[in-house]
């Protein structure tokens, strides 16, 4: 199991990564292109989508066996990290978005480690 361990960092640092490249983007566009509130939550959500997918897929080449499970779990593990800077770093609460936002990473772990 050790041996499986700094792949999983690396996905979840690499996911992180990939989240702050769509969101510095989206930053960039909201700033030319005057973006609506609609328009910038649905390029967070995609940016979470995007991040789960590919940390799916990476699990799925890690874990072979109930890889479907293990991306559910990557999924539900880059939530919990998300929501935990999110708490620590704006000292706010979760509410009802959080919940779509946790099955959007549900949803894109299990996606990508269904297509790995």
């Amino acid at each position: 199991m050790r041996s499986k361990l700094i792949p999983v960092i690396r996905t979840l640092l690499l996911s992180f990564l990939i989240s702050i490249i769509i969101l510095c983007l989206m930053a960039l566009l909201m700033w030319k292109l005057s973006l609506s509130d609609g328009q910038v939550k649905t390029g967070l959500y995609l940016s979470y989508l995007l991040s789960c997918l590919f940390g799916g897929f990476c699990f799925g080449h890690i874990f072979p066996k109930r890889r479907i499970l293990w991306g559910l779990c990557f999924g539900i593990g880059y939530f919990v990290l998300l929501a935990l800077v999110c708490v620590v770093v704006a000292k706010a609460t979760l509410s009802y978005p959080a919940f779509l936002v946790l099955g959007l990473c549900c949803l894109g772990g299990c996606a990508g480690s269904f297509f790995s």
